[in-house]
């Protein structure tokens, strides 16, 4: 029975709003007190509510208005200034008080109050004793001569009510939060008002809180109404503007861990004043105008769930199996590149996801074009999305470089896994979805000093680590770079090379073009790679171990003339395919390794040198059988490419 009554409690309370802010008060009007108002700024003030009073009495207030914003905080001013405080507080909705009078001194003509953006370089005397001067993107009350208060901060003192004011004119607008926001923070000033208007309050309620607040002005001060409520709305205030939302009990119920039924929770929030339509368990609910934060299904939990009393709910924990998760293959692939990298003797960074326009541009990359924009970038340097994981290596690369110069050994390899997105290119299960490209990039670089023990060109020192992660999978075909790919502009024409594996692209290795070069102030000496993780973890095939024969191998040396067009890739890949075949017919192991490149000037063939090294594991291999595997595939050379064994 203790248990029923104590629910029956949880279930019988209520909330009742004041007649007066459902209603709003009717008011007489007994004075004449004009005003010409207009809202040509309906986009950033949604609702503009002004009326006036003549004939006040400005005076002390009250004592228990007086005790009352003392205990808030708030110094006490006058009668007139202490309502619109107090009904801010009871409300949440800013009201602000100007002296008729002077506001009309400020008019050339008809008294005329209106909100608009300020001018560049207007400047306003504030009620704080500071004058400030405004931007473009700021919003005012203004007469058609001057700002007289800056919108939804502070008041102007040029038309602040005091102990000589005689007429009122009472506001009651509603302001975009976000321009507040940013007008509080241009200017240093952060008032009560700020907090409300930077929260957001429901445009309904402005009609009945200034009936109120008028009401008071003239039961207090004695004042006469002396005017229409001007009230500018950018909607129809008349018209369903509440929130509905539709929700299950059960939704309700398995995220709060409780058993209400329809019934009990349509009384709970009906205790709130909303309203609530039941059909088989679904509920309809409706909010009351002032609650601007409901919007969905879980807001109304959240709701239900204070209301019930979150010391009600059974606390329990949520069933969860100890079979250890399933690992992730995905992370595990790009994990182990990473320790292959820096085994190599490479360096993993960390850099931000976002880059600076400039960054992109270096590459060869137009941001309007290729990446997407922060609009609330968190920095000035972090507008855009990189399109590229070389994009932020490179912009590492001169740092590093000066803080070993002098050194005997300036190089380094810098390489990072991490994500990219490209404008333009979207999830093919999620379309209009951008997608998430996963990337591994490195950049190898070397000083002037440090270069001299290379042989050969940057091209190959990224290849070996390329070639560290796709252990002699990948191989190479010629790119010609297109500035407007973002994944090949930051590339030399001539000095770059897709990576393929299995027929599959999976990324782009090669040397900087001038452009990039001179952005970044990179070395001479400079290549790098990026790759596709996706792509390479599709198509690279974890090598089986082999162990080493027992019996004495061979290496022969062999070279070929070829027409000077003929790629090296071409005949590598000739050569793998005849020794491929050779060692699943007679068990051969084999290793093909190049060796030199040479064309004599003038001459329209070039030399190409091999090593091939031959072993088998059940016998030694006789000169006669190594020189028949070499004449097989010189002949497949001649057939394929018209090359001639030298």
């Amino acid at each position: 029975m203790g248990v029923a009554r104590e629910i029956a409690g949880i279930f019988g309370d209520s909330f009742v709003s004041p007649t007066w802010y459902t209603s709003p008060l009717p008011y007489v009007q007994e004075a004449s007190l004009p005003l010409d108002v207009i809202n040509e700024v309906s986009e950033k003030v949604p609702r503009f509510c002004v009326q006036t009073v003549a004939d006040v009495t400005v005076k002390s207030s009250p004592m228990w208005l007086q005790s009352y914003l003392s205990r808030i905080g708030n110094r006490s001013i006058n009668n007139i200034v202490d309502y619109t405080n107090f009904y801010m507080m009871e409300t949440g909705q800013p009201l602000h008080a100007y002296d008729y009078d002077k506001v009309a001194a400020f008019c050339d003509g008809p008294v005329t109050i209106f909100p608009r953006m300020a001018q560049e370089g207007e400047q306003i005397a504030l009620l704080n004793g500071k004058t400030i001067t405004l931007t473009a993107n700021d919003i005012v009350i203004a007469t058609d001569q001057k700002a007289i208060g800056l919108a939804g901060v502070m008041g102007g003192s040029e038309t602040e009510v005091d102990e000589n004011t005689k007429n009122i004119i009472i506001e009651c607008a509603n302001f975009d939060m976000y321009t507040i926001r940013r007008t509080s923070m241009r200017h240093g000033l952060f008032t009560d008002a700020v907090t409300r208007f930077t929260k957001g309050q429901s445009p309904l309620q402005n009609e009945a809180i200034i009936a109120k607040m008028v009401n008071e002005v003239v039961t207090s001060a004695g004042g006469t109404v002396a005017s229409e409520l001007y009230d500018l709305a950018a909607f129809d205030v008349t018209a369903d503007n509440l929130n509905h939302v539709e929700v299950s009990t059960d939704f309700i119920n398995d995220r709060l861990g409780s058993a209400l039924s329809a019934e009990q929770i349509k009384n709970l929030l009906e205790n709130v004043e909303f309203q609530v339509t039941i059909v088989d368990e679904e509920l309809t609910i409706t909010a009351p105008f002032w609650r601007m934060d409901i919007a969905l299904p879980e807001d109304i939990v959240e709701e239900v769930g204070r209301l019930y009393g979150f010391s009600n709910l059974l606390i329990e924990l949520p069933k969860r199996s100890s079979k250890p998760a399933r690992r992730n293959l995905r992370r595990d692939f790009a994990r182990g590149l990473a320790e292959k990298l820096s085994r190599a003797g490479a360096n993993e960074v960390l850099t931000y996801s976002f880059v600076h326009g400039d960054v992109l541009r270096g590459i060869g990359v137009n941001p309007e074009h290729a990446a997407y924009h922060l609009r609330n970038a968190l920095s000035p340097d972090l507008q855009y999305y990189r399109t590229s994981l070389l994009a932020s290596l490179l912009a590492k690369v001169r740092g590093n470089s000066k803080a070993q110069a002098g050194q005997d050994d300036n190089e380094f390899a810098l390489f990072e896994v991490g994500k990219v997105h490209v404008k333009g290119v979207f999830e093919e299960r999620e379309p209009g979805l951008p997608k998430e490209q996963r990337r591994l990039g490195l950049v190898f670089v070397a000083d002037a000093k440090a270069a001299k023990k290379y042989h050969g060109a940057p091209f190959y020192q990224a290849k070996h680590f390329l070639e560290t992660l796709t252990e002699g999978q990948a191989t190479y075909e010629p790119v010609n770079v297109d500035v407007s790919d973002p994944s090949v502009s930051m590339f030399m024409n001539g000095r770059c090379a897709k990576v393929m594996i299995n027929e599959t692209q999976v990324g782009i290795v090669g040397e900087f073009s001038h452009h990039t070069a001179r952005s970044f102030k990179l070395p001479e000496f400079s290549a790098g790679f990026e790759l596709d993780l996706d792509a390479l973890q599709s198509v690279l095939h974890q090598k089986n171990y082999s162990a080493l024969s027992n019996f004495p191998g061979s290496h022969q040396d062999v070279t070929y003339e070829v027409a000077r067009e003929i790629e090296w890739a071409e005949l590598s890949r000739i050569l793998h395919a005849e020794l491929a075949v050779a060692k699943a017919e007679q068990g051969y192991s084999y290793t093909l390794s190049p060796m030199d490149i040479f064309q004599a000037e003038g001459k329209t063939e070039k030399r190409v040198s091999f090593r091939i090294e031959l072993a088998h594991h059940e016998k030694t291999l006789t000169t006669q059988e190594v020189s028949t595997l070499l004449d097989q595939i010189s002949e497949a050379a001649h057939a394929s490419l018209d090359a001639k064994r030298i």
